[in-house]
């Protein structure tokens, strides 16, 4: 189906954002809104979002920005119910790599005290290639797939979100646990963020701490937009990066994300 797309000629500051559209459309319930082009502070409406009507050439957006001044940018906002499905996986998983950034964020400290108080902090997030230049180093990726999992036939398409941290040096007898540990700390955050089921944390914004997020809060998926979130696999390796000399512990978390139907839809028309 094609998309209804509209300017933005203004936007209201506060809780949550008014966004003034260039002519009056029709926003049906249940219908998703994309944004993009806004910039400075304004960025941070760009994403996919659950719009509510407000007036027949209002929408609004469940962002705070308040203190962001003056709309900048050339903003467009578009309408759909249903979009083609490996374009629309990759848009909706792109604000679940932030979400995971800051859960972990929030929540490592509780659950290093748990597992293993010797740990490091993660300090390190990153969503692509760097020289690694402190451990642990933590790198989100994401990407599109198809998949139905026998064990849950609801599952038929989804993305794909794979969480790696390199702990440290593999040159003691200790390496191998602390590795070990790293990955339980992970892995009751992930299943912890929630109510299971609910996935409130995955739709809820989020401070977060990342160059690519300047004004520190998350833009997550509406709710609703996710049906279910699966820990599909964990691995513990020994890895050799180039640049690196000494071979490293590694920990792998591929998660496994079922969208709504009415946001990813079965067909390329």
């Amino acid at each position: 189906m094609g998309l209804s797309t509209f300017n933005v000629t203004a936007a209201t500051p506060g809780v949550p954002t008014v966004l003034t559209l260039s002519s009056p459309q029709v926003l049906p319930t249940g219908m998703s809104m994309g944004i993009g082009g806004g910039t400075g502070a304004w960025a941070a409406i760009n994403g996919i979002f659950q719009g509510a009507y407000v007036s027949p050439n209002q929408v609004s957006i469940p962002i705070d920005s308040t203190g962001f001044g003056a709309l900048t940018g050339t903003v467009q906002v578009f309408f759909y119910t249903a979009v083609p499905n490996q374009s629309a996986v990759i848009q909706l998983a792109r604000p679940l790599v932030n979400q995971i950034i800051a859960i972990v964020q929030r929540d490592q400290v509780a659950f290093i005290a748990a597992v293993n108080p010797s740990l490091r902090p993660i300090q390190e997030f990153h969503k692509g290639p760097r020289v690694r230049v402190a451990m642990p180093w933590m790198t989100v990726g994401y990407r599109s797939t198809d998949f139905d999992d026998s064990w849950e036939q609801i599952i038929k398409e989804g993305a794909q979100i794979d969480i790696n941290l390199e702990t440290g040096a593999f040159d003691s007898e200790l390496s191998q646990d602390a590795a070990m540990d790293y990955l339980v700390v992970l892995d009751g955050i992930l299943r912890s963020a929630g109510p299971p089921y609910a996935y409130t944390d995955w739709v809820t914004p989020l401070p977060i701490v990342h160059e690519s997020v300047p004004f520190g809060l998350t833009s997550p998926l509406p709710v609703g937009s996710i049906k279910q979130i699966l820990i599909a696999r964990e691995d513990l390796d020994v890895v050799i990066r180039q640049g690196q000399t000494r071979p490293v512990m590694s920990v792998t978390i591929e998660l496994h994300v079922h969208f709504a139907e009415n946001l990813v839809a079965g067909t390329n028309a």
